[in-house]
């Protein structure tokens, strides 16, 4: 499992919550923002719930492929990886995230992408 400093895992739970993307994400309480101390699995607890109460939500699917990546959780990725296809066949990862403001949290999250099999397109 990856170390993540407190301030990077709130950033993290926080752009779960706060993205910006056509499909609505619901809002994070305020209480969840402690929790991210935990790391990646604070922001996967966030993120699975979010996709419990909106669950055309696809930009929290990506996210949550991310963080699975990041921890090396290839049977949860590959699932999730296949449901974005399957929902959004026209998904474009270079496209996605780039409303993010703080180019470190653009990256990570394009590292977890990478690590998903998400950088590129699907044909």
């Amino acid at each position: 499992m990856h170390n993540l400093s407190r301030r990077n895992a709130v950033r993290l739970v926080l752009l779960v919550a706060a993205s910006s993307f056509a499909t609505p994400t619901p809002p994070v309480a305020a209480e969840s923002v402690p929790l991210a101390i935990k790391g990646y699995d604070a922001a996967i607890e966030q993120t699975e719930l979010n996709l419990r109460q909106t669950a055309g939500a696809n930009s929290s699917r990506v996210l949550l492929a991310a963080a699975y990546a990041q921890q090396n959780r290839t049977g949860d990725v590959a699932r999730i990886v296949t449901e974005i296809r399957r929902i959004d066949p026209t998904f474009d990862p270079q496209e996605f995230g780039t409303k993010f403001l703080n180019a470190v949290d653009l990256e990570r999250l394009r590292d977890g992408l990478r690590k998903a099999g998400l950088s590129q397109p699907h044909p």
